[in-house]
């Protein structure tokens, strides 16, 4: 029986495509090979999702956002410009112990994120 709230799409990939290829893995990896379309039809929602998340559809403005998101982690870890260094500087973090209510941990949450 056909579920009336979705809507059916054909989609053509070429063959030897690295969209293919990379679908066709993506799909083996969570054991759906035999369910090429709704793989799909994930990674397209994932998509979505994402691009809601950073406000740009296209290629470019997520590549740029990711970039972004990578300098101002570089930034924060690296002191003296070498990779090495935000590797130790994770090592010196101190971890926070999880808070014991839901308040303290809301309380907590709203402070750091308010110096940022």
């Amino acid at each position: 029986m056909r579920d009336l709230n979705k809507r059916r799409l054909d989609v053509a990939l070429e063959r030897d495509s690295d969209t293919l290829a990379s679908l066709e893995k993506d799909a083996r990896a969570r054991h759906m090979s035999d369910q090429l379309g709704k793989m799909a039809a994930i990674r397209l929602a994932d998509y979505y999702m994402l691009c809601e998340k950073l406000g740009t559809y296209s290629v470019e403005g997520i590549l740029a956002a990711l970039e972004l998101l990578a300098s101002r982690t570089v930034v924060v870890g690296a002191a003296e410009g070498s990779p090495n260094n935000v590797s130790k500087v994770k090592e010196e973090e101190t971890y926070v112990a999880p808070a014991t209510t839901l308040t303290e941990n809301t309380d907590e949450a709203a402070d750091f994120w308010g110096a940022m």
